[in-house]
């Protein structure tokens, strides 16, 4: 089972309710695929377009320099306008 870490982005936090429902879809994508979450960073009222103030964002990517790497892939919500 690959170990997937979830990033997640909402502009505004009156839509802080639709972090938790793109965590549910993300963690529902990794199940089907046989991925186990072992992270997950939010970044709830920042703008995708601010890089430099995301501390989730971060936060993910100072996980993905560690060695080993915690996580074998990472799965982004909202962190752009189209999610990958």
């Amino acid at each position: 089972m690959a170990r997937a870490a979830i990033y997640l982005r909402v502009s505004t936090d009156e839509q802080a309710h639709s972090a938790g429902a793109q965590e549910e879809g993300a963690r529902a994508w990794c199940a089907a695929h046989g991925h186990d979450v072992v992270a997950c960073y939010r970044d709830v009222g920042i703008s995708g377009a601010d890089f430099v103030n995301r501390a989730g964002l971060l936060d993910l990517q100072l996980g993905a320099r560690t060695k080993p790497c915690p996580w074998d892939f990472g799965r982004c919500q909202g962190c752009c306008r189209r999610s990958v």
